[in-house]
């Protein structure tokens, strides 16, 4: 952790409640409604056209629709790694106890992967579920899985399902086998930074 051991010596007084602020550090978010999520470091965020565009040669190739309203890719790439950001919104998720969704949820995705992937196999062949993580402090859970795309090779993927008041955001991590790990804290710095503005 050079970098935090640097600017605390760049403070000459040593004084913690007299650090000098940054008035050129602005903060790359995604703005949905009320909620603000950080994008980090060196990713892009694609425009809505450019993402509608995307999702609509993606659901050529799929016999099931798929819906994100966020696609984020590394500067320097356009296919893999990527991110993609789902948010949902309504009143009733308030009153949703998160273990009742969690339990809901993970029936519904056993209950639906088959079929999906039946809609997909011009693309996604050996898909395997790797894990199931619930993070009760939090009010959220990951999925890990791992397939095979057409034309790439393996790919693993992590989603994170999080409830934070009125809505479910989904955050999904893909990246090739040989790469996952170098990127997947994209992941964890999205989930951690969600914001509700009041």
């Amino acid at each position: 952790m050079l970098m935090i051991s640097t600017l605390v010596i760049g403070q000459v007084d040593f004084d913690p409640t007299k650090l000098k602020r940054n008035t050129q550090f602005n903060k790359n978010t995604i703005s949905h409604k009320d909620i603000s999520i950080t994008i980090p470091i060196d990713w892009q965020l694609w425009s809505k056209n450019e993402t509608e565009y995307l999702k609509s040669e993606l659901n050529k190739q799929s016999e099931y629709r798929m819906e994100f309203d966020y696609y984020l890719t590394l500067n320097s790439q356009e296919d893999y790694p990527n991110i993609t950001v789902a948010i949902k919104e309504s009143e009733d998720f308030r009153n949703i106890p998160f273990n009742d969704f969690k339990n809901y949820f993970k029936e519904l995705y056993g209950q639906m992967t088959e079929t999906v992937l039946d809609g997909m196999d011009s693309f996604i062949t050996n898909h395997n579920d790797e894990s199931f993580l619930v993070d009760e402090e939090n009010n959220r859970f990951f999925v890990k899985s791992t397939g095979t795309v057409a034309n790439i090779g393996s790919v693993r993927s992590n989603s994170v399902i999080i409830m934070i008041e009125q809505y479910v955001i989904n955050i999904n991590y893909s990246n090739t086998l040989e790469q996952y790990d170098k990127f997947e804290s994209a992941l964890l710095i999205m989930a951690n930074s969600i914001k509700i503005k009041k």
